[in-house]
């Protein structure tokens, strides 16, 4: 049975751990974007039949997109130190608002 691209790349998002502790939450994004990217790319070598696939793994190309993207149809918003309901309501509003730029 094959897997979809999203339950795939939530196995990997599942799977990692950060390097280190970052003090920003950019250092987050890259590192989890590399394991994403790595991840990704490692399991397409491991594919013995059929034609590999290849997949964009980018960081955010600013303010209107998730903090990372895969092939523009998954979107991933970090999140360091969430603290309140404010901060809770805005991380809502990004996930509202990127509902309709990610679809797989």
């Amino acid at each position: 049975m094959f897997e979809s691209l999203c339950d795939t790349v939530l196995g990997i998002v599942e799977r990692w751990i950060p390097k280190k502790k970052y003090s920003k939450e950019i250092e987050y994004r890259d590192d989890l974007a590399g394991f994403i990217r790595n991840e990704l790319k490692r399991r397409q070598q491991d594919i013995l039949f059929g034609i590999p696939e290849e997949h964009s793994v980018q960081k955010e190309a600013g303010r209107a997109h998730a903090d990372i993207e895969i092939d523009r149809k998954i979107g991933i918003e970090l999140k360091r130190n969430l603290k309140g309901k404010t901060e809770m309501n805005r991380l809502s509003g990004q996930i509202i608002d990127y509902e309709g730029d990610y679809s797989v």
